[in-house]
């Protein structure tokens, strides 16, 4: 764990840290071996030159994939949740949705190319 990661995460409002933890855990879980820092000023969890980013929005999580089609498939799971190309926007008033995460956070991590 990174320090920088912990001082974001706790400078978050609550229900977005509460998030934030959860999906640190779930990169950990599926990459245990991850590294984790500050980059663009959010926190990015790296696996060589792969890597996932989430930040703390004004009302909402967002979670930066290298997977497009993967992002596509997470906000399909839920009318709540928006993204763009590579990204899932997790609204406050949405669920978290960690089982649509976590094929999509391994496929980042872990495809080639």
């Amino acid at each position: 764990m990174n320090p920088d990661v912990d001082a974001y995460i706790a400078a978050a409002a609550p229900l977005r840290a509460e998030r934030l933890v959860a999906l640190r855990a779930l990169i950990h879980a599926i990459d245990p071996d991850i590294v984790e820092g500050i980059d663009w000023k959010m926190p990015v969890f790296r696996r060589g030159d792969r890597w996932i980013a989430v930040a703390s929005q004004k009302s909402y999580i967002s979670v930066y994939l290298r997977c497009e089609g993967g992002a596509a498939a997470v906000v399909a799971t839920d009318p709540k949740l928006k993204g763009g190309k590579g990204c899932v926007n997790i609204a406050d008033r949405a669920e978290v949705p960690l089982t649509a995460l976590a094929p999509v956070i391994r496929e980042s991590l872990y495809r080639n190319g």
